[in-house]
């Protein structure tokens, strides 16, 4: 492997000055500067990036976590993170933890290790509890991070879409549109989360209407497509009498594909809002009436509030809002 101390003799000039030129110091002759560079070309220099990170305390790359990323929610968010990221001279090193609870503390000790610049986390699957307990104590990770649509610490920056407005809207449609008999889908959770507000403000807006609300939670959601569409027939024939249904946009999905094998009619008979607003919304027939995450805004404040810290600046909050949006299909009337 060639070295720096290659590349001094090659150009016949010290290690000092070699490292000087890679870090595009001044006070360097133009003639010993392409000294430098014709020998590193020659050779094919390629220099140790971890003992330069390790000089430097810094490496452009942030760790970005995700669930999963075949959830067309994730993928189109981790896409809009790192076109972001990417403009301002970083990398990112993406970690789909796959809905598994040790690997998300496995990613975040791999991220700590390569030295990573920041953090960017958006899973569901961890408690937040110190290591002893298996969970990750994101206080003491001395680390910049933001957290998306998840709570992990009062002093940790939280940016998340403005779901209680989200289940507001949603109930609201529905019950504008006549329904009396609704499901509400949702998956477990074992940790804080601002999601869970939607299904809350959802339930109390039903609640103070003369509508009957049927909350079905799920256990071990896995995003698989196949199994929401078995949930889906399983519950149409369970509560024949429903008329209008709440789900994340793969559910709802599921829900119309059912639906129509046993000759619901969508919307006249049934009614369906899925939460997210993906591509799924737009390419199911009919098209799927969603409450809509601006992907776009959570990926651009992610960044802006990383980006703060990483800078070591001041957060004005910790507590980034999101606005969230209605989109009109054709699964409602």
């Amino acid at each position: 492997m060639v070295s720096i101390q290659d590349v001094a003799k090659k150009a016949g000039v010290s290690v000092a000055t070699v490292s000087r030129v890679m870090n595009n110091k001044k006070n360097i002759s133009q003639k010993t500067r392409e000294q430098v560079l014709s020998a590193m070309k020659e050779l094919d220099y390629q220099p140790n990036e971890i003992a330069r990170n390790l000089f430097y305390k810094k490496t452009d790359i942030i760790g970005v976590i995700i669930p999963d990323i075949g959830h067309p929610f994730y993928s189109n968010l981790v896409r809009e993170i790192e076109i972001r990221l990417y403009s301002l001279g970083y990398k990112i090193m993406l970690c789909s933890t796959s809905l598994v609870p040790l690997r998300e503390k496995e990613y975040i000790d791999m991220l700590r290790r390569h030295m990573v610049d920041g953090i960017i986390i958006c899973t569901h699957s961890l408690d937040v509890e110190d290591s002893l307990g298996g969970g990750v104590d994101y206080h003491h990770l001395s680390i910049p991070l933001v957290s998306i649509n998840r709570v992990i610490g009062k002093n940790i920056a939280t940016v998340y879409s403005d779901h209680r407005r989200g289940g507001e809207l949603a109930a609201k449609k529905l019950l504008d549109n006549g329904c009396r008999q609704i499901l509400q889908i949702f998956g477990e959770r074992h940790i804080v989360s601002h999601s869970d507000d939607r299904h809350t403000e959802f339930a109390r807006c039903i609640s103070q209407s003369d509508a009957e609300l049927i909350n079905y939670r799920m256990e071990n959601d896995t995003f698989d497509f196949a199994e929401y569409s078995q949930l889906a027939a399983r519950l149409l024939k369970q509560y024949p009498q429903i008329d209008g249904v709440f789900a994340t946009d793969l559910i709802a999905a599921a829900f119309i594909h059912e639906a129509k094998k046993i000759g619901r009619s969508i919307p006249e008979d049934l009614k369906i809002i899925g939460i997210d607003g993906t591509v799924i919304a737009k390419v199911v027939s009919p098209v799927l009436t969603c409450v809509r995450q601006d992907i776009q805004q959570l990926a651009s404040k992610s960044v802006e509030a990383l980006m703060t810290q990483i800078n070591h600046k001041t957060l004005n909050s910790n507590e980034i809002l999101v606005g969230i949006s209605l989109e009109e299909g054709e699964t409602t009337l």
